[in-house]
């Protein structure tokens, strides 16, 4: 449980994308490669703030 909240604040945060909380893309390798991007965005902003 230690790990919980820090997984449902990461995926809040995933969310504030349009396009990941939608699911707009029809196939589901394309969906997990702008879940992807946008983690990668979130890490960077992450990393540069520290």
């Amino acid at each position: 449980y230690a790990l919980r909240s820090r997984i449902e604040c990461f995926i809040n945060r995933l969310k504030n994308n349009r396009r990941v909380a939608t699911r707009y893309d029809q196939t589901a390798n394309s969906f997990f490669g702008f879940a992807a991007l946008s983690s990668i965005r979130l890490w960077i902003s992450f990393v540069h703030a520290s």
